[in-house]
């Protein structure tokens, strides 16, 4: 129930519409055009691989620097060292859990960041109890163990 009288509701209604149409029509009498200088920047043009690679390489150097560095840091990245040591597990889980776990379509929890992050969460929880007492994790060992005949075979 509103307390405003018809005629106030109908003309602020109106006008909000109609900015809201002024507003879609101007997105869209600038699309080309924006996607036009996205795509030209974003496109995977060979400047845009090379520097992409660049940056990996920069970020992975520079971690595995301040790794050595700062002992504490590496303290601290432990758990998710531990998860490294067994991605091959934490893959499989991932798949698994969000199989078992999926919702319907259509429900609003596809739209929630709580899976993800309690996937996250089980993943290091789980690598870093594991690597207390293993070396690698479950899955890692059935892989090692099928793939040990293999250097018999010539």
């Amino acid at each position: 129930m509103s307390l405003l009288p018809g005629a106030v509701r109908r003309e602020a209604f109106a006008r909000a519409s109609a900015f809201r149409g002024e507003f879609y029509e101007c997105l869209t009498a600038r699309r080309d055009e924006l996607f036009e200088l996205v795509d030209a920047v974003l496109c995977g043009t060979t400047f845009d691989i090379i520097g992409s690679v660049g940056i990996a390489i920069l970020v992975i150097v520079g971690a595995t620097v301040a790794m050595d560095r700062l002992p504490r840091l590496r303290r601290l990245a432990k758990p998710v060292i531990a998860v490294g040591t067994m991605s091959l597990t934490a893959y499989v889980g991932h798949f698994l859990a969000q199989t078992a776990l999926s919702t319907p379509a259509g429900t609003g929890t596809q739209q929630s960041w709580l899976p993800l992050i309690m996937y996250v969460l089980a993943a290091i929880l789980f690598a870093a109890i594991w690597s207390r007492f293993f070396r690698r994790g479950p899955l890692e060992y059935l892989l090692n163990a099928a793939t040990k005949p293999a250097k018999h075979i010539r």
